[in-house]
């Protein structure tokens, strides 16, 4: 079993993240990945809560994640391209499952899209979307995707969205849906409605094995053993040892995130060049191969 390593790019410019990902795509990388953030408050009370101190985001620029991922998708033609995580419950479905389609469709079934609910209050005070609302809303949200991929016309009812019937595309255009989150929500969400879960930076492999128990316990509860459902692990650190540990357990997919790579501390002043040697040097020391 080969591990398929990827990369997360979250913290550079627009067009530096088009540039990492051809230079990704050389190397040999699987995937780029790249999170979403509405905007960085001025004032933020919140606490980052898989870190101990808070995280603040003033020196990057914000992306808008489907977007990136089409200039993505434009510029490559074999690495795959995700987000880890998109904000879901910031966005109305609809608009969502119409960009998706779009999405999907120019990169040619390439795109994962991983979504979580957020930890920052400030992002959903500022377009006036309920904060504590955002599980069931992604519960719903999550349940128009996976209608709305199937193609032709649909309605939905629910407490957070109601529409008659639809059609967005008469095309069925299928796009994984990766769950992010360690509540037990979260996990559940992925069981009943994702195609994948992705992990945490502070999660070990001892929690991600455990994780992945409950998950499948609760995809037998839910019937949903027959879908194809994968683990996607974030890494804490691009260490060779901790990789193997993994591995050990059965993962594939990993993912190196954008702090290691780019510190925040940092990236302000590497330039394109030192961000592709800092790839490649853990490309190397993680045994990723260009492709054939």
């Amino acid at each position: 079993m080969t591990p398929q390593i990827s990369f997360s790019a979250l913290g550079n410019t627009p067009d530096e993240i088009v540039r990492l990902a051809v230079e990704g795509e050389k190397i040999g990388f699987a995937r780029i990945f790249f999170g979403d953030h509405l905007a960085q408050p001025v004032e933020q009370t919140s606490k980052y809560p898989y870190a101990e101190k808070a995280l603040t985001l003033t020196t990057i620029d914000y992306i808008d994640p489907l977007v990136q991922a089409a200039g993505i998708a434009g510029a490559t033609t074999d690495i795959g391209i995700g987000t880890a995580v998109y904000l879901l419950t910031m966005h109305h479905p609809l608009i969502v499952s119409r960009a998706l389609t779009t999405l999907q469709t120019i990169a040619q079934g390439r795109f994962v899209f991983g979504v979580g609910a957020g930890w920052m209050p400030e992002e959903y005070d500022a377009i006036d979307v309920p904060f504590k609302r955002r599980g069931r809303r992604m519960d719903e949200a999550l349940e128009i995707l996976r209608i709305a991929q199937d193609g032709g016309p649909f309605e939905y009812h629910g407490t957070e969205f109601d529409f008659a019937a639809l059609e967005i595309s008469h095309r069925s255009v299928k796009t994984p849906l990766i769950v992010g989150g360690t509540s037990d929500a979260a996990k559940r969400r992925a069981a009943r409605l994702g195609d994948g879960w992705y992990s945490t930076p502070n999660y070990g492999p001892e929690d991600v094995v455990q994780s992945r128990e409950a998950i499948e316990k609760m995809r037998v509860e839910f019937g949903t053993t027959d879908r194809e459902f994968n683990y996607y692990v974030r890494l804490a650190a691009p260490d060779p040892e901790l990789l193997a540990a993994f591995v050990a357990e059965g993962f594939e997919r990993f993912t190196v995130g954008a702090t290691e790579l780019f510190p925040r501390t940092q990236v302000a002043s590497m330039t394109l060049d030192d961000k592709i040697e800092v790839m490649q040097r853990v490309a190397d020391d993680l045994g990723v191969t260009a492709r054939v």
